[in-house]
């Protein structure tokens, strides 16, 4: 006997086992997380640039 048939009760079904498949999970979900990572980093690599730029330069 599997673990899962000791907890579930006797109406309920499992629908799926295992892992998921890559590319469905990883089109799905984290790629809108990566796409919105990359224009973050565009947004903010002219403030970190300044920022540099003031501490170096003895500004701060």
């Amino acid at each position: 006997m599997r673990e899962i048939d000791k907890v579930l009760d006797d109406q309920e079904k499992v629908f799926w086992e295992g892992a998921p498949k890559f590319w469905p999970f990883f089109l799905g979900g984290s790629i809108i997380v990566v796409i919105f990572g990359a224009f973050w980093m565009l947004f903010l690599i002219p403030f970190i640039a300044l920022g540099l730029f003031a501490a170096f330069s003895g500004q701060i």
